[in-house]
């Protein structure tokens, strides 16, 4: 004969914590796979390119490519104006359409542009780290070496 047990009541915690679980996005774990595979990708073909005597070509190449996708990120994306922008901030003379149109494009822009970060991110960090590595290395080598 099985008991019948009394349905637990929720505990307050854990009904403060629901409205923040189910308005909080899901981690994107497919996005971060490809920023971390891009990373090594794009940082080891740099490391590679190190030992040739062409590397001041690659150097280039790679600072070139990083700045036409952040401009082209930042061009595409109208400066970024088009972020948090609610239908108040707008100019009264817009119809409600157009308030609504204008929101939607910024955000679509957003949506469509996120694959170059993907790209971006690994560059710069490549670069972030060949610079510490150039101006600090010496240092951290005499600490840990």
């Amino acid at each position: 004969m099985k008991k019948h047990r009394k349905p637990k009541q929720p505990s307050p915690l854990s009904q403060a914590t629901e409205p923040l679980r189910s308005s909080a996005k899901a981690f994107n774990w497919k996005l971060l796979a490809i920023v971390a595979l891009n990373t090594v990708l794009i940082f080891g073909f740099y490391r590679l390119m190190l030992r040739f005597y062409y590397f001041e070509i690659v150097m280039g190449i790679y600072l070139v490519v990083t700045a036409a996708f952040v401009f082209s990120y930042f061009i595409y994306n109208r400066g970024m104006t088009r972020r948090n922008v609610t239908p108040d901030m707008l100019p009264d003379s817009w119809s409600a359409e157009q308030k609504t149109e204008y929101i939607a494009d910024g955000e679509r822009r957003l949506q469509k542009s996120k694959w170059m970060l993907t790209v971006i991110f690994p560059l710069v960090l490549t670069f972030m780290f060949d610079f510490i590595e150039l101006y600090w290395g010496d240092m951290f080598a005499r600490w840990f070496g």
